[in-house]
């Protein structure tokens, strides 16, 4: 996209694995040959919750959805969490000027200016959805709504790593062991947070939270790249009533299906992990953990 993005002469692009064409893959290989079989790059709709089912992801991303488009988990237990939400929060910001002020307040009075995390709750509500693997087809004109500059940083994000420090830390040395939330990946793994993100990454109901980050583009890459974040206060468990009854964190019907109306998925059985489970769509619950206090 960096090297063709003031070139005219293309309709899309499709990203595909280098071993797209293996047997592990065949299901994502069908998707993209029926997508480029019909040669129609459409337009990506206008909202990642609008992606609720398996015809989405070959309409308009010629992909394999995530199962199957169901809306998956993003709470503080899942192992991408703290990756998944600094990068939610820190790159992106709804579109909607009074959606955008909504989730403002929000990172301000319930997660004490915290923008990762908690902060970005309202970016996920709870939920995410991705391609199956980072292999998705966008048309033009939505990979053009991101800047140069985004897509550089997001470049070099893949290339290099990226580097997090915990709050209120200005630098650490190469290799320095970091506090939560804070993290240190190479490219080997942060393309595995990267490979999640392609719906929040061109996402039209986003925009880029400008100025974009300049931190992920040290020169020495992610070992010198310390990307800060500011010293948050304590959360405000009164401010996140405010807004329970509100439809910013109110479940959808893909919960309810996704559940049949229990906490729980049917595969998750012992009382312990079902409860666990649970506290992943429950932001009171994120407030209550001891990482967010």
């Amino acid at each position: 996209l960096i090297d063709n993005y003031n070139d005219n002469a293309w309709r899309g692009v499709y990203f595909g694995h280098g071993d797209l064409n293996t047997g592990h893959h065949s299901a994502q290989l069908s998707a993209v040959k029926t997508y480029l079989r019909r040669f129609e790059w459409p337009r990506w709709p206008t909202s990642v919750e609008g992606v609720t089912d398996y015809s989405d992801g070959l309409r308009y991303f010629g992909c394999q959805l995530f199962h199957a488009g169901v809306m998956v988990p993003q709470g503080p237990l899942g192992f991408w969490y703290d990756m998944l939400t600094w990068y939610m929060g820190t790159l992106l910001r709804a579109a909607d000027p009074q959606y955008a002020d909504a989730v403002e307040e929000w990172v301000q009075k319930v997660a004490g200016g915290q923008r990762g995390g908690l902060g970005a709750y309202l970016i996920h509500r709870g939920r995410a959805v991705n391609c199956n693997g980072y292999m998705f087809a966008i048309d033009r004109a939505t990979a053009l709504n991101r800047s140069f500059d985004f897509l550089r940083a997001n470049y070099y994000m893949n290339k290099y790593g990226v580097r997090v420090l915990p709050f209120g830390v200005e630098g650490a040395p190469p290799a320095a062991r970091l506090g939560k939330p804070g993290f240190d990946y190479a490219p080997l793994v942060w393309g595995h947070v990267n490979e999640r993100l392609q719906l929040y990454t061109f996402g039209r109901e986003f925009v880029e939270f400008k100025p974009v980050i300049t931190c992920v583009l040290a020169p020495l890459g992610h070992a010198s790249a310390n990307c800060t974040q500011a010293v948050r206060r304590k959360p405000n468990a009164s401010a996140l009533s405010a807004f329970s009854s509100s439809r910013l964190i109110a479940p959808t019907a893909n919960l309810s299906r996704l559940y049949r109306g229990r906490r729980c998925p049917p595969f998750v059985t012992e009382e312990a992990a079902c409860k666990a489970y649970g506290e992943q769509f429950d932001p009171a619950a994120w407030v209550r953990r001891s990482h967010y206090k």
